[in-house]
């Protein structure tokens, strides 16, 4: 079958200038088994022209050749033809044995000696819409991504999990990487200018607390530029090092070398970009960003979209709340204790110890740092040496009080009167604990890292300790705090527990979810607004097509997301499209990719028109190898 010669895929064919002088090449590298230079220059080898001749007429006793080679000199052949060939060439060598040329990608990405593999060559789309080969960036950073980094893909590492996500990772990330048996994810245009939006206001109400420090608490002291972290994991993606090898020992060697080798943003660098962010804020302090929704069809990446976010934010020095499914705070807890003074209201200890749990660990250091602003009860929420000689003395006077109530109740008797503690007797113990203005806890020194460790001491009383936290960050002006929560529709919608009067429980009921309700009927709830942050949610269409949270026209007094809060996660372009193609065939784990001879413009329409654009439905499609 002839191409035709003005076909912009397929118009180029091979010319072999000398087969001869090629093939005798070819037998004596076999022959003497050893890697013996080619005598004739490669690029001399192959010449690009226009035929209309069947394009492996000529070529196929190079390819026998070349399939007959032992390793490793097929490999060393084969890598000086993509070295030594113009891009044009290895686009027709490619046609000649895609199998082969394959194989040595695979080779080396595995080698770890090309991490950002340039050797796809580029074809244009059906549209003519040129796309290029790369798919991967070793800039994981998200403060440094550009619109350049735009569907390119990059590395999470287990070690920046530990340290950053102690929440874990989300449900569908979590499906993608145990797929691809790779933890990357790629770079989407939403994420990188909310991103941006969250930095420049942090970057902008540091620079003003520091001008005007007789209008904040307490100096800021969240780090100003970059993460540790996470460049100390560039660094080692760009070393090579394979997470999933379970090398701890290499590991640890190469993050004690990548930690040795990084540097903080110069002194001077860091004092401009501070002085333009002060012009920038002016006089008044920098309002913080609106409260945003990422919205989008179901499995177009709104969980990983914030994912991306709360993964900044922690390596950025924010206090983040993050709560990776708002469907197990209304439809998944064991117990529900009834709330201590509020008839109707219901506790949940145990997930409000795993929230406390999850923020502790992530921010044990800051919390430390931050005072608690509140007035509460004379027992709660002490430092643990305090606790403790708290409840010694509460021990003692309630045995006090026992003995004191037995005498009473003795002496009436004795008289022939009745006695009724509950009418008769006035506990003062109960009282004095009642007081709020016992301890002035700021000169005291009782921090928010007390609070969230004197819940995780006194499980019964989790629930207190974790409300107390949430109004307390929304006073915090040492740290930009982020609020963030995936699923945050469901935090309006009835939960899954029964109720006393036989309907589901209203989530108005409970605590710990009516605490992170940012929005009510006219939008943003001024009441839960952060002085120095801003929430950040995910919806769910998992259970609910159109949710309540989302309606243009809701229900009478529903809470709803006005418009302007709304963050789109739209479909892929061509270009992620393709992108997630080539990290799906580059993984080996989807049969059907490897068999094409590249992913062309074919595969990129075909694999978009199935999936409309979806990624989730794009990897199904991709696994059931259409």
């Amino acid at each position: 079958m002839k191409r035709p010669s003005d076909d912009p895929l397929y118009g180029t064919t091979l010319e072999i200038v000398d087969v001869k002088a090629f093939l005798d090449d070819l037998q004596a590298l076999r022959a003497s088994q050893k890697s013996t230079p080619v005598n004739q220059t490669l690029s001399e080898l192959f010449s690009p022209t226009r035929q209309d001749d069947p394009l492996f007429a000529r070529s196929a006793p190079v390819i026998d050749h070349l399939r007959a080679l032992p390793e490793p000199f097929r490999s060393q052949l084969l890598a000086k033809l993509v070295s030594s060939l113009p891009p044009d060439h290895i686009t027709n060598l490619e046609r000649l044995d895609p199998t082969l040329i394959r194989m040595l990608r695979h080779q080396r990405t595995a080698d770890g000696s090309s991490l950002e593999p340039d050797g796809i060559h580029a074809h244009p789309y059906m549209s003519n819409v040129q796309y290029t080969s790369g798919f991967f960036t070793s800039e994981s950073d998200p403060v440094r991504h550009t619109p350049r980094h735009d569907g390119r893909y990059f590395v999470v590492s287990k070690a920046e999990e530990a340290s950053l996500l102690p929440e874990g990772l989300p449900g569908g990330v979590e499906d993608e990487f145990a797929v691809t048996q790779r933890r990357a994810l790629m770079v989407r245009a939403e994420v990188r200018g909310l991103v941006n939006e969250l930095e420049r206001y942090r970057v902008m109400s540091r620079a003003w607390a520091q001008a005007h420090p007789d209008e904040v608490d307490a100096p800021p002291m969240e780090p100003a530029f970059g993460g540790k972290s996470i460049a100390v994991a560039a660094e080692l993606a760009r070393a090579g090092y394979d997470p999933e090898s379970g090398d701890d020992d290499a590991l640890d060697a190469m993050r004690e070398e990548a930690e040795a080798a990084w540097e903080p943003v110069p002194e001077e660098v860091e004092a401009e970009a501070m002085a333009l962010a002060l012009d920038a804020a002016g006089e008044t302090s920098p309002r913080p960003p609106a409260c945003r929704v990422f919205t989008g069809v179901r499995g177009i990446g709104k969980s990983c979209a914030l994912f991306q976010v709360v993964r900044y934010a922690r390596a950025h020095g924010w206090i983040v709340v993050y709560v990776p499914s708002a469907l197990r705070l209304t439809h998944q807890g064991r117990v529900l204790t009834p709330t201590r003074g509020v008839p109707g209201d219901y506790d949940q200890n145990d997930l409000a110890t795993e929230l406390l749990s999850h923020v502790l660990a992530a921010h044990a250091d800051a919390l430390g740092a931050v005072p608690q602003r509140g007035s509460y009860a004379a027992d709660a929420f002490l430092p643990a040496d305090v606790d403790e000689v708290m409840r010694a003395d509460i021990e003692r006077r309630v045995a006090e009080e026992e003995d004191e109530v037995a005498s009473l109740k003795a002496e009436a008797e004795a008289r022939g009167e009745p006695f009724n503690p509950a009418t008769d007797w006035t506990s003062k113990l109960r009282a004095d604990l009642a007081r709020t203005d016992s301890v002035d806890r700021r000169a005291a020194g009782y921090t928010l890292r007390h609070m969230a460790e004197w819940g995780l001491a006194h499980p019964p009383r989790a629930t207190e300790a974790a409300v107390a936290l949430l109004e307390e960050l929304r006073l915090v002006q040492e740290f930009p705090v982020l609020v963030a929560v995936d699923g945050v529709n469901d935090l309006y919608e009835p939960s899954g527990y029964p109720s006393p009067y036989g309907r589901r429980l209203n989530t108005k009921r409970l605590p710990l979810v009516r605490a992170l309700q940012a929005f009510d009927a006219n939008g943003e709830d001024a009441s839960k607004a952060l002085r120095r942050g801003t929430f950040i949610g995910a919806a769910s269409m998992a259970r609910h097509k159109r949710p309540t949270l989302l309606r243009d026209t809701p229900p009478g007094g529903s809470a709803n997301v006005p418009a302007g809060n709304r963050l789109e996660v739209l479909p892929m372009s061509r270009g992620e499209v393709h992108a997630q193609l080539l990290h799906y065939a580059m993984t080996g784990r989807f049969p059907e990719l490897p068999l094409r001879a590249d992913v062309d413009s074919h595969s990129v329409e075909v694999f978009r028109t199935l999936s409309s654009g979806v990624p989730l439905e794009l990897r199904s499609a991709a696994i059931m190898q259409f």
